[in-house]
């Protein structure tokens, strides 16, 4: 390789001969005097601001854009791709302008970018429909925190850089450590601090003041930078041995990088598609991710690849088990602990953990050889760019790529894959040049976990892969799939599941394709409520959810029906797939698009029941529980007529939510709680009924099975647009 010689030179005049008068003077002897500190404080603040504006940008427009687990997921590959912006951005910089035009550009653009503060969207930025949600999610994102964000994204690797010359005896990369470290604590601090005690109106003004604060910051330590060409009797120089980037470190670089944000994005996916969708479950695995990178840069020493790559073997080991839903192998070990397996593997709590932590492991791996593959500092900023890019490759091939190619979950089994054959391949290499026993043994164990591996790969269908589907859709707002018909009690069945929980079941046969079975059946909340309302007179329902139509099975032909539905691949099943609606004798209207938006435009004292019906998979989008959603849905059923929210899930308590909402409004409440039974189309359910007829509370029907709300009474718990907190609500 040819070596070269860089030579730096910063002879900057700041002012003066003797280096300015008055305030600028003062400020550059201070910043001059304490520049080390200005380093740090400006890349800890940025840092922080970059992680803090993730999770709250993606609480404001959540419920815009029907609450799914894609919108954050849209989120992160538009912060990942702001972030190649930023490090593309400093890389030019530093490759092609010398400091001093660096410094002035920057501080330019810094102060133009002061202009688009607050960077709260406004109203004007809530679509009208649901078409192109991806596209639009980016727009919106670019249009208000494009800027700050890119310019705060370009702080770590181009003050590192700064860095660099000015202290040439210093290694920068514990600086990229602490600004890791900024962003942990951001996200630590965003839902234990900001989100249960702040609105997101407050949230944003605070993140408005702290850009000011970096940006004053930032400009005091360009001054000193500035200045210190001056300070000194000659100008800095920095003498650096430097040698062209090899293809092959370059590949590397990218290479892990874009492994470990797969990771991140399709195991956030997963999760949130499960559980619920919001910021608590969105900071978990990047938390996880952060810290790798914390440890990787910061305490290189932790990275024992040994030890790392066989703790990620053992983790990987259930979670194939559990993705190829082969825990019957050990269910004989947890019955003789007295301890009933279903309880183990069907927890998704326990999952998420598995998922997490086999994450976390990897992304250990993927930064842990970053950093031992770092460079000179002379490429720096060609180092973080790589990353950056490999972060932008990951995150798009999960978010864009893999939805048009696959029709399930797979890139996660991509993703664990990838991390068996990674964690194997340290574990062998550096387990062989560690440990005194010969490198065939080694090899023998990292056999032994290979051939485990591939069993379950190889020998088992994935769970995300159900070969039982007759159809299967992926699209923005997940997965759905129609179950082959299979024989029960009552003759052949198929139901409909979003992601893995069942949103609808209806038999073939004539004689019972039109019972309401589920969550719908006649005991149920809603099945009492309209029963109930439909002996005195003909019924107006409005349904905020469609699934399988099942509802439409109470239509009578006096009664009109209004399904609002943001999914298209639902509704196109609804008709297609199952006959609930086309078997119906109520007028029946399904309504494509976000319900909120849609029954602002519609009458008002129209509906004498509102069924509150939408999921996500198990989870319900908090945008349909707030203050003002309930304030509309109010305006929108006649003086006696009655809101049915359904609640269910399997994690969350949400009768808290709307009991308080309930008293606020002055609603009566009841609570009608039914038990999973053995029958194949029932299942247990939680319905929660607020109504101001006092007749429809108190009626036989209602009464007899109202169950005491008391013990979901919890104080402080509310709801609203810009204030809502998943803490408190676990089970």
């Amino acid at each position: 390789m040819e070596t070269q010689t860089i030579k730096t030179e910063v002879g900057l005049n700041a002012g003066s001969e003797n280096g300015g008068f008055g305030l600028l003077a003062m400020i550059q002897r201070f910043a001059v005097t304490n520049i080390n500190s200005l380093f740090a404080s400006s890349i800890l603040i940025a840092a922080f601001l970059i992680f803090q504006v993730q999770p709250m940008i993606g609480k404001v427009i959540l419920p815009w854009f029907g609450g799914g687990p894609s919108v954050w997921t849209n989120c992160l590959v538009f912060f990942q791709l702001a972030l190649l912006g930023g490090y593309s951005y400093a890389f030019l910089l530093s490759r092609f302008l010398p400091i001093s035009k660096q410094l002035i550009l920057h501080m330019i653009l810094i102060a133009t970018s002061l202009l688009v503060l607050p960077i709260l969207p406004g109203s004007e930025w809530q679509p009208e429909d649901s078409s192109s949600p991806g596209f639009r999610i980016s727009w919106l994102l670019a249009a208000n925190i494009g800027i700050p964000y890119l310019l705060l994204s370009a702080t770590s690797p181009l003050f590192q850089h700064w860095y660099s010359k000015t202290s040439s005896q210093e290694i920068p990369y514990r600086l990229y450590a602490l600004s890791n470290l900024g962003s942990l604590a951001a996200l630590l601090s965003y839902p234990l601090l900001f989100e249960p005690f702040l609105s997101v109106d407050v949230q944003s003004y605070l993140w408005s003041a702290g850009f000011v604060a970096f940006a004053t910051c930032a400009g005091v330590l360009m001054l000193g930078i500035w200045a210190q060409g001056h300070v000194s009797d000659k100008p800095l120089q920095t003498t650096i041995a430097a040698t062209a980037i090899h293809w092959k470190a370059l590949v590397s670089w990218v290479l892990l990088s874009a492994f470990g944000s797969m990771a991140l994005v399709a195991i956030t996916n997963e999760i949130c598609q499960e559980l619920t969708v919001g910021p608590m479950l969105w900071i978990l695995p990047l938390c996880g991710y952060l810290i790798s990178f914390i440890i990787g840069f910061e305490k290189p020493s932790w990275y024992q690849p040994r030890w790392i790559g066989l703790a990620t073997i053992f983790v990987l080991i259930p979670v194939f088990a559990i993705r190829c839903e082969a825990w019957t192998l050990l269910d004989d070990i947890f019955e003789s602990v007295g301890f009933e397996a279903d309880e183990f593997y069907s927890n998704m709590f326990v999952e998420a953990g598995l998922y997490v932590s086999s994450m976390f492991l990897f992304c250990l791996i993927c930064h842990g050889e970053l950093y031992r593959k770092r460079p000179v500092n002379t490429h720096l900023t060609a180092f973080y760019l790589a990353i950056a890019l490999g972060g932008a490759i990951g995150g798009l091939f999960v978010s864009l790529v893999c939805p048009n190619i696959f029709q399930s979950f797979f890139e996660t089994e991509i993703v664990f894959s990838t991390a068996a054959v990674l964690a194997i391949l340290v574990f062998s290499i550096d387990g062989s040049n560690r440990w005194l026993i010969p490198k065939a043994s080694v090899g023998f164990l990292a056999g032994i976990f290979s051939t485990v591996i591939l069993y379950f790969v190889l020998s088992h269908s994935f769970s995300s892969e159900d070969s039982d589907a007759l159809i299967r859709i992926r699209n923005f707002y997940g997965i759905l799939a129609v179950d082959s018909e299979f024989s029960s009690e009552h003759g052949r069945a198929r139901s409909m599941y979003h992601g893995r929980t069942i949103h609808g079941f209806q038999y073939v046969s004539d004689e019972m394709k039109s019972k309401p079975t589920t969550y719908y059946n006649h005991t149920s909340g809603v099945g009492l409520a309209l029963l109930e309302k439909g002996k005195h007179s003909s019924l107006q329902v409005g349904v905020v959810g469609l699934g399988t139509g099942t509802l439409s099975a109470y239509g009578r032909s006096s009664d009109k029906f209004d399904f609002y539905e943001i999914n298209p691949a639902v509704a196109s099943l609804a008709m297609n797939a199952f006959s609930y609606i086309r078997n119906s004798q109520a007028d029946v209207s399904v309504i494509e698009g976000d319900a909120r938006i849609l029954l602002k435009n519609a009458n008002d004292d129209c509906y004498d029941v509102l069924v509150l019906d939408a999921f996500s998979g198990d989870g319900i989008p908090t945008h349909l529980l707030t203050k003002e959603a309930f304030e509309l849905f109010d305006k929108k059923i006649l003086a006696d007529g009655v809101i049915a929210a359904h609640l269910s899930n399997r994690y969350l308590d949400l009768v808290p939510i709307v009991a308080r909402i309930a008293h606020e409004g002055l609603f009566q409440m009841a609570l009608i709680e039914t038990d999973e039974g053995d029958a194949a189309d029932s299942a247990g359910s939680c319905w929660v009924l607020l109504s101001r007829d006092k007749e429809f509370m108190n009626a036989a029907s209602i009464f007899a099975y109202s169950v005491n709300p008391q013990n979901h009474m919890k104080p402080g718990i509310g709801w609203t647009d810009s204030f809502n907190s998943l803490l408190g609500l676990f089970k």
